[in-house]
């Protein structure tokens, strides 16, 4: 069985236990509640991004040996709006749906990832102490949600950072 595919059955079947609430959602100290709200009327967004997406992916695999540069830059732009639109069509799932996502995006206050992210000079030291970082936050801050998280989204704010 080809990669892709082993990917593909693997996405499917972890996204049929989490719709069924089999499976839980986060690891150890990050482990987060099903929300009560129903979602299936909105699950054909990001359903149908994955589906296209999952299409881009067989299309190109097949072609890769005969793609020139100008196709694969446009398939990498094509890769990455596709990963903005997951990104964004799962937050549509959300009781806030869209605006959340850009809202914590672009709002350094929403979530305090901006502002945690500011403060990292080294990625490998700040995962390397990030048990001790979040213990010592203060709840009342506006770092509170960092503290609650996996360091990723810091992590991805930091690379902006680090990209500007």
């Amino acid at each position: 069985m080809p990669f892709p595919a082993i990917c593909l059955a693997l996405t499917i079947v972890t996204s049929i236990l989490v719709a069924l609430r089999l499976l839980p959602l986060g690891l150890e100290d990050w482990v987060w509640k099903y929300s009560n709200v129903s979602l299936w009327d909105r699950a054909w967004l990001p359903a149908a991004v994955f589906l296209l997406l999952a299409a881009l992916l067989k299309t190109v695999t097949a072609r890769l040996d005969k793609m020139s540069r100008r196709d694969e830059v446009v398939v990498v732009v094509m890769l990455v709006v596709f990963a903005c639109a997951l990104q964004f069509s799962t937050a549509y799932l959300g009781k806030g749906g869209f605006q959340d996502a850009v809202l914590a995006t672009v709002m350094p206050h929403v979530s305090g990832y901006h502002a945690a992210a500011y403060n990292v000079s080294d990625a490998r030291l700040f995962l390397a102490h990030y048990a001790d970082y979040i213990a010592q936050i203060n709840m009342r801050s506006s770092l509170m949600h960092v503290a609650q998280h996996p360091p990723g989204p810091v992590l991805y704010y930091w690379s902006h950072d680090q990209f500007f």
